[in-house]
């Protein structure tokens, strides 16, 4: 479960875009996020509401976002493990979103949060790239099928 879908902070009609590091050097930055609604808000929580220090959330329009997605032609990318110890290896997951995960030992991994086609979810650091690759939805379906 997302516990940013229900944020404490969302105002009606907005959406939780992402986590975001003020002092940090995010990839992604506040100011070249493309969305004219876009604010900052004051608590970050990672998807199972523990609270993140030094993080702030970022929301905006749920129109304005969906819009944007939209005019961007965005395709749904999935996810495939492929080392051996992977979580259900070989099998496709749509990646859902992308999120810090935090560890055990307190620090946080940059993290993308995977569904299954049977609901299980799932995360996979970003870092681990050579245990996995994205392909394209089209892909996805000629794998499920193949299963």
């Amino acid at each position: 479960m997302c516990f940013n879908k229900n944020h404490p902070e969302l105002k009606t009609g907005e959406v939780f875009v992402m986590n975001h590091n003020p002092g940090g050097n995010d990839m992604i930055h506040f100011d070249n996020l493309p969305y004219k609604t876009k604010r900052l808000g004051n608590n970050a929580y990672a998807d199972d509401g523990e609270l993140l220090p030094g993080l702030k959330p970022i929301f905006a329009s749920g129109v304005e976002v969906e819009d944007h997605l939209n005019r961007a032609k965005c395709e749904r990318a999935y996810l495939v493990g492929t080392h051996s110890f992977s979580f259900r290896r070989d099998v496709p997951a749509e990646i859902i979103a992308v999120v810090f995960f935090k560890c055990e030992d307190g620090t946080l991994k940059l993290c993308y949060h995977v569904r299954f086609q049977d609901g299980k979810e799932d995360y996979t650091a970003v870092c681990d790239s050579n245990n996995y690759k994205i392909i394209t939805k089209d892909e996805a379906l000629v794998i499920l099928q193949n299963l």
